[in-house]
């Protein structure tokens, strides 16, 4: 399987990364009758060439972190199911956010805010109807309208953000049926300067790496 790998990788282009798995389902089933069914899936690391003199370097990159493209291909003779993912989108914003008029019992310490940084470790996993897309033109777009809405989203929480990300998504994308979005909160709690008379108008914070709530759901057309 390896090897096939190889050759293939040789022999066809390997961009998309859910057509080229295709082939490579197509080819396992064609030449292997006790096969039934081909699970591929694949993880695609991004890197960026470096900028130089105003221009971007031929042959030179930097990695852009920790984020990952992801496709998951299943196929039978019969038919093939597509998913493609995000993993590992960090992103973060300074204002229009807030978490105020939660529910609350006899243990609970949290206090509203109005006016907090939100930031979230982004996860999403969507599945497509058809296979014959542009799968690589609508992964770039799902990840801009993802981003799109959080920086412009009036958070009042980060499931509200998350719904409206997940809603945008089913909206502009035809092809696509549901979307599972996962976010980690990830805080930055406000310093307290106060014991140095000093004030801390939404200036200075600390990350604060767990313990984090994990706010997951997963939206369907009907």
């Amino acid at each position: 399987m390896k090897n096939t790998l190889y050759v293939l990788a040789k022999q066809f282009p390997v961009e998309p990364v859910e057509d080229f798995s295709m082939r490579l389902i197509g080819h396992f089933l064609t030449d292997n009758a006790q096969v039934s069914k081909v699970d591929v899936s694949a993880v695609e690391k991004y890197w960026n060439r470096i900028p130089i003199g105003g221009g971007s370097h031929r042959f030179a990159f930097a990695s852009a972190g920790k984020e990952q493209r992801t496709s998951e291909v299943v196929g039978t003779r019969e038919e093939l199911r597509i998913r493609a993912g995000i993993e590992n989108l960090i992103v973060l914003k300074t204002s229009q956010s807030a978490f105020e008029g939660f529910l609350r019992n006899p243990h609970t310490t949290l206090v509203d805010t109005h006016d907090r940084i939100l930031s979230t470790n982004l996860h999403a996993h969507w599945r497509y109807e058809g296979n014959e897309l542009p799968f690589s033109q609508m992964w770039h777009g799902v990840r801009q309208v993802l981003l799109e809405n959080f920086a412009n989203h009036d958070s009042r929480s980060l499931q509200h953000t998350l719904y409206a990300m997940g809603e945008a998504i089913l909206r502009n994308f035809d092809p696509i049926r549901e979307i599972r979005l996962s976010l980690p909160n990830q805080h930055y709690n406000l310093v307290d300067l106060s014991r140095f008379g000093l004030t801390n108008e939404n200036e200075i914070f600390l990350p604060i790496d767990e313990p984090h709530g994990l706010v997951e759901a997963t939206l369907k057309k009907s």
